[in-house]
């Protein structure tokens, strides 16, 4: 559930994709050792995935801004599907590319 709320951040740019994964995590940590390390780990990818955002927004004015925000979407949605499909299947799934922040 924490990687599939993080879609939330697809409506509600910037937000909801931190708080989403957040409140899951916290209110179901103690009780379930996979939303423990998931929920962490999904907060991880979303606030790498908004510091792309924000570093493409600021590219905005050339093309390649437009071209990186269409990219990191496109990448955010395949890897949150694909962390959802593992997850869903009781595996604990790192994402490839992702800064890890909170331990």
């Amino acid at each position: 559930m924490c990687h599939g709320a993080a879609m939330a951040g697809f409506i509600i740019p910037f937000v909801g994709n931190i708080l989403g994964p957040m409140l899951i995590w916290m209110l179901k940590k103690d009780e379930y050792s996979l939303v423990a390390d998931q929920g962490k780990e999904s907060m991880n990818f979303q606030i790498m995935m908004s510091l792309l955002y924000v570093a493409s927004a600021l590219l905005l004015f050339l093309v390649l801004g437009l071209l990186l925000l269409i990219g990191l979407g496109a990448y955010s949605l395949v890897m949150i599907t694909i962390a959802i499909v593992k997850t869903g299947k009781g595996e604990f799934y790192r994402y490839p590319i992702s800064v890890r922040l909170i331990k």
